[in-house]
């Protein structure tokens, strides 16, 4: 009987996630040429938040481009906005 032997070779994947934490709030003038506005109603549960088409446009295809939904995108970086400040106020009470 012959003897076989293999060599084989394992490949292991090791993934890291780091939360990316702003190292400050971004926080922007909105130019002249631009439109982004914030609308209340009274007695409504909410707001409308306008911004011009390119400036949405261009969002969206960034996000496409990496797989990314563009509402899900924005609704995380307000709540992340949202999140961070809460921190600091607890820091600073």
């Amino acid at each position: 009987m012959k003897e076989e032997s293999t060599k084989i070779k394992d490949t292991v994947k090791i993934t890291r996630k780091t939360d990316l934490v702003p190292f400050e709030i971004p926080s922007r003038e909105i130019p002249q040429s631009r439109i982004f506005d914030v609308r209340y109603y009274r007695d409504r549960l909410w707001v409308l938040i306008f911004m011009d088409r390119e400036t949405f446009e261009s969002l969206k295809s960034l996000c496409d481009a990496r797989g990314l939904d563009v509402k899900k995108v924005v609704y995380g970086s307000i709540m992340k906005t949202r999140d961070i400040l809460r921190e600091e106020a607890k820091k600073n009470e």
